[in-house]
């Protein structure tokens, strides 16, 4: 008969046998793929077969808590939940956006704003049957869309308002947050929060949002989510760096890919290159054909518009967007089925810093970001080999089953046969090469840029998002 003794024994031995299995998973689990879901644009669907987090977007703060979104069909929520479970992945909601963060500032400073916004997530989760929230505040401490309110007490009261859902919701649901590439400002807006991990003890994993780094409101077209620094000041792996070296850890971070495109008529027919290091503190130059002087922004896909808008701040605009979706330019035309080369008279150039295409027809002179089977699987790749916890798309209804397949393919590889060069993207080859490593430029290149705080723009919800379906909102 075994003692009182033996059996604690036997029992620690037991939990501490279960611990290690359970640490033994946790570290082998393969990264998985998210997305966000659109639910204002009317079709909209996510790869359910190959998705395992899900985000419904988008909810929007008001003065008195947040709402549903315009434009959204009152039966939505339930119609996304029923999938998401039907196919074993976890639906959330997102609240927030760039056209939603009006009301943050003011709900989250005082201790009893937020215990009130809590305790209304906590009812919406439950009776909407989401399993969590993804905050998206655009941006505490430093103005977004133009209208939000400010204040310098906004990121403490941020991590003060987690802290309090976490107390209302419990282990059982899960809350994530959209954060820039550069992290969090705080007091008067010009420093960084240094430490996170008091962050990571209160959130399941956060969405670093590494788009947008090039847009309308660059001085030169780029890439919209560029693997390294190279010439756009900042980048994936500058991002994931940031927020690792700040006592979060890698394995609650996802790094995001746009599913959109932007378009851009250049100053000239022909492209010029640019001599650069890849700004990471690697040691390999470039010559790079992606960044190019442009005079304005054309019509993108069909659904473009230059009629007038109206944002969340009241201002009216009637502009073209220049955005596309990835399947767009297949759809339209412009780019093969495979995503392998450009058409009516589109060459594709894969651009070797950035490791991201690009597409450019000198008779127009249009040029085209955006990311395709080639670039997410090198991203998705990155977060394998990295130990992240994924990549999510945003959103769902840009890319086609191509892209989606290359994501998981290599989410799921492992991570010696990265090691090895048996991932990222290799199997699609480029129509043409937009620069790669030169051992000697035949002019000097320019002094390395320190990687950006964030992208001008990183909007969540102002880029492909903005006029086409969220600039009303």
């Amino acid at each position: 008969m075994m003692t009182p003794l033996s059996t604690l024994v036997v029992a620690a031995a037991t939990l501490s046998s279960l611990l290690q299995v359970a640490a033994t998973q946790a570290a082998t689990t393969a990264p998985m793929l998210s997305s966000y879901f659109p639910a204002y644009t009317e079709g909209a669907t996510v790869a359910w077969n190959q998705t395992k987090l899900a985000m419904y977007f988008v909810d929007i703060t008001t003065k008195d808590g947040f709402e549903i979104g315009p434009n959204q069909p009152l039966d939505g929520i339930k119609k996304f939940t029923s999938q998401a479970y039907a196919n074993g992945a976890k639906p959330m909601v997102t609240l927030g956006s760039w056209n939603g963060s009006l009301y943050f500032s003011k709900q989250l400073s005082t201790p009893e704003g937020r215990t009130k916004l809590a305790s209304q997530l906590q009812n919406y989760l439950y009776y909407k049957e989401f399993k969590g929230v993804d905050v998206s505040w655009l941006y505490p401490a430093q103005q977004g869309i133009g209208c939000n309110t400010v204040s310098p007490k906004d990121t403490d009261n941020f991590l003060k308002f987690l802290k309090t859902l976490r107390g209302w919701l419990g282990m059982g649901y899960l809350i994530s947050i959209a954060a820039p590439p550069g992290g969090f400002l705080t007091g008067n807006g010009t420093e960084h929060v240094k430490d996170y991990s008091e962050w990571a003890t209160v959130l399941d994993h956060i969405n670093v949002m590494t788009y947008d780094y090039t847009g309308p409101w660059s001085s030169k077209t780029g890439p919209l989510s560029p693997m390294h620094s190279c010439a756009s000041g900042g980048g994936v792996t500058a991002a994931v760096k940031y927020w690792t070296s700040s006592g979060f850890p890698a394995e609650k971070i996802f790094i995001s890919i746009p599913s959109y495109a932007i378009s851009f008529t250049l100053k000239s027919s022909t492209l010029e290159k640019t001599y650069m290091t890849d700004g990471d503190g690697g040691t390999f130059n470039y010559s790079s054909l992606i960044y190019q002087s442009f005079s304005s922004i054309p019509k993108g896909e069909a659904a473009d518009s230059n009629e007038p808008t109206t944002d969340g701040c009241g201002v009216v605009t009637a502009n073209y967007t220049g955005q596309w979706h990835y399947t767009s330019l297949i759809k339209e035309g412009l780019l093969a089925h495979d995503g392998s080369k450009g058409l009516k008279g589109y060459a594709r150039y894969m651009d070797g810093c950035s490791q991201t295409p690009f597409l450019f027809n000198p008779t127009n002179k249009h040029f085209i970001a955006y990311e395709d089977a080639a670039s997410a699987s090198i991203k998705a790749g990155f977060a394998r080999d990295n130990g992240l916890k994924g990549v999510t798309v945003f959103t769902s209804e840009g890319f086609d089953d191509t892209v989606y397949d290359a994501i998981v393919t290599d989410l799921n590889r492992p991570k010696k046969e990265l090691e090895s060069g048996g991932a990222t993207g290799k199997s699609d080859t480029p129509q043409a090469q937009a620069g790669g490593k030169t051992t000697k430029p035949s002019t000097p290149p320019p002094s390395s840029k320190q990687p950006q705080d964030m992208p001008k723009k990183a909007s969540h919800g102002a880029g492909i998002l903005g006029k086409m379906n969220l600039r009303a909102r």
